[in-house]
């Protein structure tokens, strides 16, 4: 067994090196090459930064991580930049909230901080068998602090992005939200494997507000809130949706509609995926704020959750009882 694996990672080691191989060495920016250490005591941030702020400049190209354990705070992409993880490297988010980036656009919902930006930025790429890991404990991050709300980095925030691509990384331990995507168009998720069980509180999946042309395929799921989550804070609807071939488990829903609602949502298709351990249910539409629905799920297997659909409409599961709704009504739905 051990030979194999051995042989594996040889392999292994010979397609990652003929995939840099391809490329020309100016568009390949090695991140040791730019000071990181790597060896998950010092901090990296700066490094990794200007790491992707020279590729960016360099009209795109790869931010190579070779095997090591880089400590970061809040890294903001650019347009054009790869970010690629080889094999036993690891992104660990910093424990201390100064490492974290303040001075970024305001969102719809949630705090401003969180480990990887980016803004008005097109054509930006995860990829490789490395880990991004939040590290968001509830003991470096605990939700109240002397009976005061507490912000909680969550681990990426990309706001009016076009072209993002993720694939075949591993992302765990946020201290909030993982994904939050808002108003962004044309997104890939593929063979990515998401860890955000038993962590923190508010530990949802993918959040996808206003967006757009995505598609989630072959991925691994295992959130402590919703883990695909569908959102519309504005008019904006999320559109053209296709999530297939996943397998998803979650402590609250697999895939959630809502709660804020305004956009609605259109065109969203979910086929051939596994839904399980989902205690609120497998599917949730949450038609709080009005907005409109399209949805349609074949193929789909449904396993150890509380119900297959739950709906609610003009007030939120819970204690929140008491919401008023905004309702809208978008026409050509």
């Amino acid at each position: 067994m051990k030979r194999i694996r051995l042989l594996f990672l040889v392999i292994l080691t010979s397609i990652v090196g003929c995939v840099y191989a391809t490329g020309s060495d100016e568009d390949v920016f090695n991140v040791k090459s730019f000071g990181a250490i790597g060896d998950g005591v010092a901090l990296d941030t700066k490094a990794l930064q200007d790491d992707i702020d020279a590729c960016h400049s360099n009209s795109g190209g790869t931010v190579w991580v070779p095997q090591g354990r880089y400590q970061i705070g809040t890294l903001r992409m650019k347009s054009n930049v790869t970010l690629s993880l080889d094999y036993g490297a690891h992104l660990l988010a910093s424990q201390d909230l100064a490492d974290y980036d303040t001075d970024l656009r305001v969102a719809a919902e949630g705090g401003r901080t969180c480990l990887i930006y980016a803004e008005d930025a097109t054509n930006i790429a995860f990829q490789g068998l490395g880990v991004i890991d939040g590290r968001g404990t509830r003991q470096a991050f605990p939700r109240e602090v002397d009976g005061k709300r507490r912000d909680r980095p969550r681990l990426m925030r990309l706001m009016n992005c076009d072209g993002l691509t993720f694939s075949g990384l591993t992302y765990t331990n946020p201290a909030s939200w993982g994904f939050h995507l808002i108003e962004c168009r044309n997104i890939r998720f593929e063979a990515v494997t998401i860890q955000f069980r038993n962590n923190n509180v508010n530990n949802d999946g993918i959040d996808l507000d206003g967006c757009e042309n995505v598609l989630i395929k072959n991925c691994d799921i295992n959130s402590g809130d919703d883990a695909i989550c569908l959102k519309g804070t504005t008019d904006k609807l999320c559109s053209n949706f296709v999530v297939r071939g996943c397998k998803v488990s979650s402590g609250t829903a697999a895939l959630k509609f809502g709660t804020s609602s305004c956009g609605g949502f259109k065109d969203i298709k979910v086929t051939n995926c596994y839904f399980y351990d989902c205690p609120q249910g497998a599917i949730k539409l949450l038609q709080v704020d009005g907005g409109c629905y399209g949805v349609g799920a074949g193929e789909t297997r449904n396993y150890d959750h509380g119900y297959p659909w739950a709906r609610c409409r003009g007030c939120r599961i819970g204690k929140h009882q008491d919401y008023v709704p905004r309702w809208r009504h978008r026409k050509g739905c």
